[in-house]
């Protein structure tokens, strides 16, 4: 029978084998199911999950706003460019809010933007 130490270096072969665990466990003339289970268990008795592939960092792009791009010009910002608030609703919309905006066309605003339309 293997040790809890030969299953722990079984499974992280088969994390980095990129192979199913049908496939892995073929190969090794394992049962999938003991694959599975020492997996499960090493990452619940160890506190923390085995990690299948290292982790990553997703790309991000950082672009100036244009009140930092007018700024660097010494141009003051105009009203179309001074966005405060920037709402990205789930249906896709976008509502840009102006400093000073008036709170009771804003939730008129977003009553109809919100609704099952397209903007």
């Amino acid at each position: 029978m293997a040790t809890r130490a030969e299953w722990s270096e079984r499974v992280e072969r088969w994390n980095q084998s990129g192979l199913s665990a049908k496939a892995f466990a073929g190969l090794e003339g394992l049962k999938v199911q003991s694959l599975y289970w020492w997996t499960s268990r090493l990452r619940t008795s160890s506190g923390a999950a085995l990690q299948s592939t290292p982790p990553r960092f997703l790309p991000v792009r950082v672009v100036k706003s244009p009140q930092a791009q007018l700024a660097r010009v010494g141009v003051a910002p105009s009203p179309a460019t001074a966005t405060v608030i920037e709402l990205a609703l789930p249906n896709g919309c976008i509502v840009r809010v102006q400093e000073g905006f008036d709170t009771t066309t804003l939730a008129r605003v977003l009553r109809v933007a919100g609704g099952t339309g397209a903007c």
